[in-house]
Formats: structure tokens, C-alpha cells, sequence
């Protein structure tokens, strides 16, 4: 996906732990999600080996253990939900291993499935530089446009109406994921966090 999602890296590479966003992805500063109206949707924040997840009147924190896996907590401290990666994927499960979702990073694709098999996957693919196109099987519902030069994104929906916007500068995968209903609100934004701390 050019800037998004990137090339294959070697299999060497793959095996690395998964890397916070780039300097030039705002890393260390709040990522803002806004509805049309300039009303604060959701924030999430990606520092080193943490990622920061804010919306409504919940606070989650994913810290990364020794296990390689990033572990969600709310301000009670409880596990509440955790991060599994693999080499070209990572499944977000319950505390106790329940599987909820599974991300395949495609080179030029990212899938999202509620099955290790991923039927009926939901996906976010590459269409030009400044362009993500989301659909639901053959359906599309949705786009994410970068405004480069206002250092904002735009999410459409399927008619074409501007649904949410961010600030953020570059091209993401992890914005699509805001188009997708069936994914509870506090698994959407965990996955999106986990997208961007991927720099995808």
C-alpha cells in the first residue's frame, strides 16, 4: 500500500517484535478521531512499546509483556483484552485466549476476520497514494482519503459522506477499520492502535 502498508520484510525481520509508528507517523503524540461536527470520536496514543486507547469516558492501556503479547487494561488494572503477533498477523483475544479477531497484513492488504479461517473477512486495500478502499466481501462500504497537504484524513462511507476525520499525515490501514460495525468500539480502536504501532 505504498506508505501503508508496506512490503514483505525478510522472514528475519518478520520474527522482530512488532515496532511502535515511525517518527513521521506522530509517535508519542495523540492520534485525535473527530466526527464531522469537530467532536472528539476516540484518541490513541503509540509510545515506544505502549499504546493508549481513550474514547467516551474509557481509558485502555496495552503494555507489552515479556511474552511478546500486548495486554489491555482499563484504570482497575484488570486484563481485559490482549494482542498476540505472529510473523504477517496478530489476533486479538479475550483475557482468558478467546479468539475474537485476526489482522492479516497483506502487502497490499489488511484483513479482518472473527475466524481463524477468515471467512467473511473485512478488508482494507491499497487503490493510489492517497486513497484505502474498505469493503465487506465484494462490497465496498467505505474509503479512507489522506489530505497530505492539511496533514488530515478523511474517512468516507459508501455514499460518500464524511463520517470521521484525524489528524494524522500519512496514508493508514488503521482508519478503516472505523467503517467496520461489527467490531465493538473498544476492539475497534485496540485494533487500530495495534495497526498504527505496526506503522501500517
Amino acid at each position: 500500500m505504498g506508505a501503508v502498508l508496506l512490503s514483505a520484510c525478510s522472514k528475519e525481520a518478520k520474527r522482530e517484535k512488532p515496532r511502535a509508528a515511525r517518527a513521521d507517523s506522530a509517535e508519542g503524540d495523540w492520534v485525535k478521531i473527530k466526527s464531522p461536527d469537530n467532536k472528539q470520536v476516540a484518541q490513541i496514543k503509540i509510545e515506544g512499546s505502549t499504546t493508549k486507547v481513550e474514547f467516551g469516558s474509557t481509558s485502555l492501556e496495552g503494555e507489552e509483556k515479556e511474552s511478546g503479547k500486548r495486554k489491555y487494561s482499563g484504570a482497575s488494572g484488570a486484563n481485559t483484552i490482549e494482542v498476540k503477533s505472529e510473523a504477517d498477523e496478530f489476533k486479538v483475544r479475550t483475557a482468558d485466549g478467546k479468539l475474537l479477531w485476526k489482522v492479516k497484513l497483506q502487502p497490499e492488504k489488511i484483513k479482518i476476520a472473527n475466524s481463524e479461517e477468515m471467512n467473511g473477512a473485512i478488508s482494507v486495500e491499497s487503490k493510489d497514494a492517497e486513497r484505502l478502499k474498505v469493503s465487506r466481501g465484494e462490497t465496498e462500504i467505505g474509503r479512507v482519503l489522506l489530505r497530505g497537504e492539511r496533514g488530515k484524513i478523511k474517512v468516507e462511507d459508501q455514499s460518500g459522506t464524511v463520517v470521521f476525520d484525524a489528524n494524522y499525515n500519512r496514508l493508514s490501514a488503521a482508519f478503516g477499520v472505523l467503517l467496520m460495525s461489527e467490531i465493538a468500539e473498544n476492539e475497534r480502536y485496540i485494533i487500530m492502535a495495534e495497526i498504527l504501532a505496526r506503522g501500517r
